[in-house]
């Protein structure tokens, strides 16, 4: 069954917002605790460790992205569209 652009709309909706607020909290929590809070530190990274903290948010992005997919695939784009049709 196909997403309406509705659902499709919705579903990038969730997955970018919840991006915005995982990419917060992974920063704050893990990779400043990997720094030791050290924000002046922060202007001396080397291109090694931006390297890897890039592969960490890509990874966390790819795991999240999937996470909604198969989330709205498996059925919850149904409950989605029963919920907009009781708004409208």
């Amino acid at each position: 069954m196909n997403q309406t652009k509705l659902v499709s709309f919705i579903e990038q909706f969730v997955n970018v917002g919840s991006g915005l607020i995982t990419a917060y909290f992974y920063w704050k929590y893990a990779i400043l605790y990997q720094l030791n809070n050290d924000i002046i530190f922060l202007g001396r990274l080397l291109i090694d460790d931006t390297f890897i903290i890039t592969l960490q948010f890509t990874g966390i992005s790819v795991l999240r992205g999937f996470f909604w997919r198969r989330f709205f695939n498996n059925g919850f784009h149904l409950m989605v569209m029963e919920f907009v049709r009781k708004i409208y």
